[in-house]
């Protein structure tokens, strides 16, 4: 054990070890913030578990009285609370009657933290620890601070208050459950196991819930009741809130018909407008606004089925911290001038994507049938193709071990430290060595065809035959849409689906489908972002800038359909491929690795790239001075706002070169989501007025639904409008308008020919 520090510190730091830049980060950053010395503390810093060491260490720590102490790392965390997890349990103010060291400490609080080792392999965690050193901070000046009680309604608890007949005791619960109708806020939880809501819970404040059991408490009469009551609060005036909306919403309109009316703020989403970089479970977020512990174990109890007490204290108190956190966002994004964009771009399209998850995509199930059988029958054929040598192409040892017997050497592809046998990989080295053609054309054909199958043709549709999926605006830090099964583990990722296999989407009985893209939104948001004259014209007068950009790049004359010679590869494509990477400073040796990948016939190398980025600087300066422009900004200050008022924190190194990449890139890509979500919830809110007209999917910057074809002219006109509308972007006084390419058909795949 290493000691450091006076024995009668008023402050315990029981930590792992750490020294060197870890522990100038931990005393002069993370407490130092805090005006917390060094000096003040006493250090013990233990390796392994520490159990070899327990009498010194219970002697060290209560030879003295202690404030407050921090314990540093998991295996402190285990030894003092016999909790484990300090990803989960970090910044929660605990006190006595905890753990090993219960009866030692009757008034000494103590504070997790994350390892400052920890920060160094993800420095977006500084941010928490220096929180978590400010609430030490605030206990010592308040050495009374806790968190408040809450009081919890559910039916056992009022049976024991009230030993009269069940139906008295009913009627109580029944008449709490009303009053919630009065208040002007609602905080809603729900739990499920196996795809059945076990409780669902109301807070009307940060410590006053009531929460209604669902698995046999009532009859059902007496639930058909309480159900009632909740769907006449839910719609009711109150303001809603709720920690991912998607989920419970979801659940209650399938189990219940229960619609949920008013809907103020989901704080997932809420939170990942003010801290993108940062987690936005509901651990992470009452660690960060509230003073109540870590308490998500209590979960456990469902995971067997065991319905009890215990279980609906928890989704009281899931409702209870909800409602303080919203709160808290409220004022955190009013103080930071974020609430508007919250309010107008964020939540908007939260519930737009809500309902657009409940209607689903209706598939062609025979022909999804066939695809199926058709690709399983290619897979079985490639399988026995002399090309494969017999070698399973989902093993990397078998491939690798063919290659070696060959004496051939796999080229590492881009951001790969060795050799690898993915499909970037294999395409390098069927371009460099065409003798390698027929065995990797038969590996990458039945990946290809295998994935298709599992991911695509094998996705779980609803009875109803549709297609669903979960979008989320809070997975990414700019804004863009992210999707997955949707909340009852069906469906897929609708976002990726490849353009083969969309046929197999069509529109609604009667219904023609339709959709609309935004065309180079990135590259023009670029250009008058950064204001450069020769990019911004070249929109405005309607060149085609990749031809363009092709020909200062290879020195050659080029126009749409001129090939590389000896290949099938189109100058244009390359130029395009190589201007958007540039735009986003891409280096060298990566640009090289990009283009290789794309285009291996090409062999292209990293002096090519070089002059590549040399020609591409000179092209357009006021591109390069942009970039000096947010490296400048970022020197003063990590926030950086977008056109649209998003706010991102930039929570990298200091003066880090990804950082400074992540930047340039992310005003381009948070512009043109914000611009695309919000032309999205305007479309559907015109398409109102169109009996049958619907938005279905978002996919990246594109928009597609279905209507009825004697509606499509008006649709047309309304999508169109909505996507054309000028963006809050100005070069030379002229504001930014990106085109938009509308298309229907008799599917998804033929909206765009």
């Amino acid at each position: 054990m290493l000691v450091s520090g006076s024995d009668t510190a008023d402050i315990v730091v029981f930590a792992e070890p750490f020294r060197g830049y870890s522990n100038k980060l931990f005393f002069n950053d993370i407490l130092g913030r805090a005006n917390i010395s060094q000096e003040e503390c006493l250090v013990l810093q233990v390796s392994g578990n520490g159990y070899d060491e327990a009498d010194e260490i219970y002697k060290r720590i209560t030879e003295h009285p202690r404030r407050l102490m921090f314990i540093v790392g998991e295996a402190p965390l285990v030894f003092v609370t016999g909790e484990s997890s300090i990803n989960r349990w970090r910044g929660s103010l605990l006190r006595s009657q905890i753990g090993i060291l219960n009866h030692l400490f009757d008034q000494c609080p103590i504070i997790p933290m994350l390892h400052p080792a920890d920060v160094l392999k993800s420095y977006s965690w500084l941010v928490l620890c220096r929180h978590d050193a400010q609430r030490g901070q605030q206990v010592l000046q308040n050495p009374d601070l806790r968190h408040h009680d809450l009081e919890i309604t559910q039916f056992a608890g009022v049976m024991r208050d009230y030993e009269g007949s069940t139906f008295e005791s009913f009627e109580h619960f029944r008449s709490k459950l009303r009053s919630y109708n009065d208040a002007a806020c609602i905080a809603f939880d729900i739990e499920t196991y196996r795809e059945t809501i076990t409780c669902l819970g109301l807070a009307r404040s940060d410590s006053d819930a009531i929460v209604i059991p669902l698995t046999g408490e009532f009859d059902n009469r007496q639930t058909a009741l309480l159900l009632s009551d909740c769907r006449d609060i839910l719609a009711g005036e109150a303001l809603k809130v709720g920690q991912n909306l998607d989920y419970d919403t979801q659940y209650l309109a399938r189990c219940f018909g229960i619609g949920v009316r008013n809907v103020w703020m989901d704080t997932m989403v809420a939170h990942s407008v003010m801290h993108p970089e940062l987690s936005h479970s509901l651990d992470t977020l009452t660690s960060l606004y509230t003073l109540h512990p870590f308490y998500k174990e209590m979960r456990k109890e469902a995971t067997e089925g065991r319905y009890s007490e215990l279980l609906w204290e928890y989704n009281g108190i899931d409702c209870c911290i909800t409602y303080q956190v919203a709160c808290e966002l409220f004022k955190e994004m009013q103080v930071t001038s974020t609430y508007k964009f919250f309010e107008t771009v964020s939540m908007p399209v939260t519930k737009t994507l809500v309902r657009m998850e409940n209607t689903g995509v209706l598939i062609d199930h025979e022909l999804r049938k066939a695809r199926g059988e058709t690709l399983s029958i290619e897979v079985t054929e490639l399988l026995a193709s002399p090309a494969l040598k017999g070698v399973n192409p989902n093993s990397p040892k078998q491939i690798l071990e063919h290659f070696a017997a060959l004496g051939v050497v796999l080229p590492i592809a881009r951001g790969k430290k060795k050799a690898s046998t993915d499909e970037d990989s294999l395409s390098l080295l069927r371009a460099k060595q065409p003798a390698t053609k027929p065995f990797i054309d038969a590996i990458l054909g039945t990946r290809e065809r295998r994935k298709i199958i599992s991911t695509y043709l094998s996705a779980k549709c609803h009875d109803d035959g549709r297609m669903r999926t979960s979008y989320r605006t809070s997975a990414t830090k700019t804004g863009r849409l992210s999707s997955s099964q949707d909340v009852f583990n069906k469906g897929m990722n609708l976002q990726n689906v490849p353009v083969s296999q969309r046929d197999w989407f069509i529109p609604s009985e009667g219904k023609v489908f339709w959709a609309c893209d935004a065309s180079q939104i990135e590259a023009r948001i670029t250009a008058w972002i950064s204001g450069d004259k020769r990019y911004c014209t070249a929109f405005l007068e309607g060149r085609d800038l990749h031809s363009e950009n092709a020909s200062r790049l290879f020195g050659v004359r080029v126009d749409r359909n001129t090939l590389v010679p000896g290949t099938d590869v189109y100058y244009r494509d390359v130029g395009k491929t190589a201007t958007h990477a540039m735009n986003y400073m891409i280096g060298p040796i990566n640009l090289a690795r990009h283009i290789d990948a794309q285009f291996p016939q090409l062999n292209f190398k990293v002096p090519l790239a070089r002059k590549f980025i040399k020609e591409f600087e000179t092209m357009y300066p006021f591109v390069v001075s942009w970039w000096g422009d947010i490296y400048a900004h970022l020197k003063k200050s990590r926030v950086i706002v977008n056109a649209y008022g998003r706010r991102r924190v930039f929570l990298d190194r200091p003066n880090s070169d990804k950082m400074h990449k992540d930047a340039v890139a992310h005003l381009p890509q948070s512009t043109a989501a914000d611009h695309i979500n919000l032309s999205l919830v305007n479309v559907e809110s015109r398409l109102v007025s169109l009996d049958g007209a619907v938005v279905l999917l978002q996919t990246h910057d594109e928009i597609a639904g279905e209507c009825y074809p004697g509606d499509l002219d008006k649709v047309k006109e309304i999508v169109v409008e909505e996507m054309t509308k000028p963006l809050p972007l100005f070069w030379n006084g002229i504001q930014l308008i990106v085109p938009a390419e509308f298309g229907s058909g008799p599917n998804w795949m033929d909206t765009h020919g």
